[in-house]
């Protein structure tokens, strides 16, 4: 399959069914809620450390890298302070997450997902030709059209 043309809208209560459907009961992190804004997609969350919850609070903002959607990680704050020093924590951990997937991966400061990979988990083999992701209030649309 190919796409010729593509325009796709994802809302806000789209992608948090998705997360809660697909959190893995294990997962230390609890509360998890996005939040689709036009400056980029904002994730928080509490996770737990000790005896205690520590809250945290994402902002990424997304693009297209070739075949590639692109968030990157753009401000995190924890327990509301900035966290310059738990960043590479956090990249890391996600990069651990996503490790055995094979349509997302972690570099730098950005989680890099490749929808024709993903698709093509879900037994669509396709070419999306992407030129374009952005985010509005309260949905990200995704663009894609003939080479």
């Amino acid at each position: 399959m190919e796409i010729q043309s593509l325009k796709m809208s994802l809302s806000q209560d789209d992608l948090n069914n998705l997360i809660a459907k697909h959190l893995d009961n294990g997962e230390p992190i609890r509360d998890l809620k996005v939040r689709l804004l036009p400056e980029g997609i904002r994730v928080s969350g509490t996770y737990p450390v000790a005896f205690f919850n520590v809250r945290f609070d994402t902002m990424w903002a997304l693009s297209v890298r070739g075949r590639e959607v692109a968030a990157r990680l753009a401000d995190l704050s924890v327990a509301g302070a900035p966290a310059g020093l738990v960043r590479g924590t956090l990249l890391e951990m996600l990069s651990a997450s996503v490790a055995r997937e094979e349509w997302a991966r972690v570099e730098g400061d950005s989680v890099l997902v490749e929808p024709d990979v993903l698709l093509g988990r879900l037994g669509l083999v396709s070419r999306t030709h992407l030129t374009a992701v952005r985010c509005e209030a309260g949905r990200i649309v995704i663009e894609g059209g003939t080479p």
